[in-house]
């Protein structure tokens, strides 16, 4: 029920509106209605906090080996993440995580904006998946001056190419750096490589690798500093693949190996919304 004050301002409620007086003014304004969440808009909002989780999780475990993540790459992350379980080929929303999902949007994260890889080195590297679950790299020669951009400084800058490999298990709540290997540019012409990586790979797991341009000078008594920034820092998501499942190779048979996938709820969060979820 709306009231008179002494000023003559009206205060308080009449149907669904509301009175009140701002500034010497009457301000009539209209009450908010409370709405019902549908079956959809719930399982949107639940597997948007899934996603969210999930890629927070895996943020945290590639910042110990990446240096310069820019503040954007939590909504690109997201945003990549939100597709991948969209486009997951068989299981629905609500029973459904990252290892169900496509990883095809995962493919050609850039971690930092300011410093894109692929504008920073023009010449792209080529990814093969083997039979045996193997990865290979392979970047053609190129010229260093036409090909591969440096930071603006007075210095005689180095550079190093480096592949970085993970396995995240996320249904046992782990994941293993699998190490990484690394070249040094050094000459106007570089020779290019073809790397194979022959870690053993968790069964079940998804594995990813990061290719990442690791920028330095070096001193006079011979020591390295990095020259690597948060406003100029190169890396990409180049990889992204699903390991067949076995079950004769039980997750615990990596447990000497693996870190804990910190603040990872994603399994707790489907146990809640399905209790048949069964990881």
């Amino acid at each position: 029920m709306a009231i008179r004050d002494k000023d003559g301002f009206w205060r308080g409620k009449k149907g669904d509106s509301i009175l009140r007086r701002v500034n010497n003014q009457q301000v009539l304004s209209q009450a908010t209605k409370s709405q019902t969440q549908t079956g959809p808009s719930i399982a949107s909002s639940s597997e948007f906090g899934l996603a969210s989780n999930t890629a927070r999780a895996m943020r945290m475990a590639l910042a110990t080996y990446h240096t310069g993540l820019d503040g954007s790459l939590n909504n690109r992350f997201n945003g990549a993440v939100i597709a991948a379980l969209c486009q997951s080929p068989e299981a629905e929303s609500g029973r459904r995580d990252i290892h169900d999902a496509s990883t095809q949007p995962l493919i050609g994260l850039q971690f930092n904006q300011h410093a894109p890889l692929n504008k920073l080195l023009k010449v792209r590297p080529l990814v093969t998946i083997l039979d045996n679950n193997m990865l290979n790299v392979t970047l053609p020669g190129f010229q260093v001056r036409k090909e591969l951009s440096y930071p603006k400084s007075g210095f005689n800058i180095g550079c190093t190419v480096r592949i970085t490999q993970y396995a995240f298990d996320f249904r046992n709540e782990f994941y293993i750096p699998l190490g990484f290997r690394e070249v040094e540019i050094r000459q106007p012409q570089f020779e290019g490589f073809d790397w194979n990586f022959d870690e053993c790979l968790p069964p079940g797991s998804l594995a990813i690798a990061c290719m990442s341009l690791h920028y330095y000078i070096q001193g006079a008594a011979g020591e390295y500093k990095v020259l690597n920034i948060k406003e100029f820092s190169p890396a990409e998501l180049i990889a992204a693949y699903h390991i067949p499942p076995d079950p004769s190779q039980p997750a615990t048979a990596y447990q000497d190996n693996y870190l804990p996938l910190d603040g990872y709820r994603g399994n707790e969060m489907l146990r809640n919304k399905d209790p048949r979820w069964a990881w």
